[in-house]
C-alpha cells in the first residue's frame, strides 16, 4: 500500500475518497443529505484547506483522512490535532494511515495532542484503543439525538 497526499487535482482523483467516505459514514449528514455536486465541492475545498492523506492499493483508496491542526501555542512547541473523516476498509489500512498521520504530527511540534470525536455508530473505536488512544469523554446527543459520541485522545511527545 502507498500513502499519498491529495491537495488538488481533477475530480477523478477524488472519486475513490468520496466513495469511501459515503460508505463509511452512512449516517453522516454531509454524505447523506446533500447533492453529489455539493459533496464533490466539499471534499475538494477541504483538501485545499487541510492535507488529505490517502492509502491506496492497486489504484483503489483503502483509507483516507483530513489531518487538521486545531491549535498551536505561540512558540510552536505544542499543538492540537484531529483526524477529520477518518475512514478505512481494513485494519491494515487504518494502521498504515494512523502511523503516517502521527509521524507528521510529531515532526510539527515537540508535544502534541490528538482529539478525535467518534460517534458510537461509526466502526473502529477498538482500533483506536489498540493504537494507544483513550476514551477521554462521552458526549450525549452530540451528532445525532440518542447517540453517544466519544472523544478519543492521545498525547505525542
Amino acid at each position: 500500500m502507498a500513502i499519498k497526499e491529495l491537495r488538488s487535482g481533477p475530480p477523478s482523483d477524488f472519486s475513490g475518497v468520496i466513495e469511501l467516505f459515503g460508505e463509511f459514514f452512512s449516517t453522516h449528514d454531509i454524505f447523506r443529505h446533500i447533492s453529489n455536486s455539493s459533496v464533490w465541492r466539499y471534499v475538494q475545498e477541504s483538501s485545499l484547506q487541510y492535507p488529505l492523506l490517502i492509502v491506496e492499493e492497486d489504484g483503489n483508496v483503502q483509507a483516507a483522512m483530513y489531518l487538521v491542526r486545531t491549535e498551536e501555542d505561540r512558540d510552536k512547541t505544542h499543538s492540537r490535532w484531529k483526524f477529520r473523516h477518518f475512514a478505512w476498509r481494513s485494519e491494515k489500512a487504518f494502521e498504515e494511515l494512523i502511523v503516517e498521520a502521527e509521524s507528521r504530527i510529531r515532526s510539527h511540534s515537540r508535544t502534541s495532542k490528538i482529539e478525535n470525536t467518534v460517534a458510537a455508530s461509526e466502526p473502529g473505536i477498538e482500533l483506536y484503543l489498540t493504537n494507544g488512544y483513550e476514551v477521554e469523554a462521552e458526549l450525549k446527543n452530540h451528532y445525532r439525538f440518542n447517540e453517544t459520541c466519544f472523544v478519543l485522545g492521545k498525547t505525542l511527545s
